[in-house]
């Protein structure tokens, strides 16, 4: 009797593992919220092109005012398409949502992509060509910081597919270094940007202050 209880227990344990592992690959494929993209707007990336101009005629003092500059996701998700350097970031169809306070980019990208020129580099060699050139999403979640001409996404919570992954392991995959990469340089009159649902609202300072 127990050599096949110990037979049921061995088969009960693969079943177990062959499920875990089944639910972990459907969350690695799966796609982040962010990665949803807002209806197309045909002139969204007009609108962002001048909200962006907005903010430069203002560092630049040719334009009064300060009231806020709404930025819309969409408006946002076209700046991201037409502008971020999604190479740079190793993935690419960068899309983005915002709540309050909490702002999510996700990006595509492919196993063969992530393990190449990692230590796991010699998988690509061994690995079916189906497999290695999957959609795969990376996710990212964190706030908006500004300072004194600066802008950065301070990331706290990233994600492969749908499964929560250390970020320090998805840069090293990616081959980014957050504090140069996810930093850009903002004209000093911005003051703060407010991350609020399915907008960015920037705050600039008045002339003069």
């Amino acid at each position: 009797m127990r050599p096949r209880r110990f037979r049921l227990a061995l088969l009960a344990a693969a079943g177990l593992a062959a499920l875990a592992g089944f639910v972990l690959a459907g969350r690695l494929l799966g796609r982040p919220d962010a990665a949803v993209l807002p209806a197309h707007d045909p002139v969204a990336g007009v609108r962002a092109q001048q909200r962006v101009a907005e903010v430069l005629l203002r560092g630049g003092g040719v334009a009064v005012g300060d009231d806020p500059i709404i930025l819309t996701l969409a408006e946002l998700n076209a700046l991201l398409a037409r502008y971020v350097d999604s190479r740079r970031l190793g993935v690419q169809s960068l899309a983005a949502r915002s709540q309050a306070g909490w702002l999510e980019v996700a990006g595509r990208t492919t196993p063969r992509s992530l393990l190449t020129g990692s230590a796991l580099s010699s998988l690509v060699s061994v690995l079916p060509d189906a497999l290695l050139d999957l959609d795969l999403w990376v996710g990212a979640r964190g706030r908006l910081e500004v300072r004194e001409g600066e802008g950065e996404f301070v990331v706290s919570r990233t994600t492969l597919g749908r499964q929560p992954v250390p970020p320090r392991w998805i840069w090293r995959m990616l081959r980014v270094d957050p504090r140069r990469q996810l930093t850009w340089r903002l004209p000093r009159v911005v003051e703060r940007i407010d991350v609020e649902p399915d907008r960015l609202v920037i705050h600039t300072r008045a002339r003069g202050s």
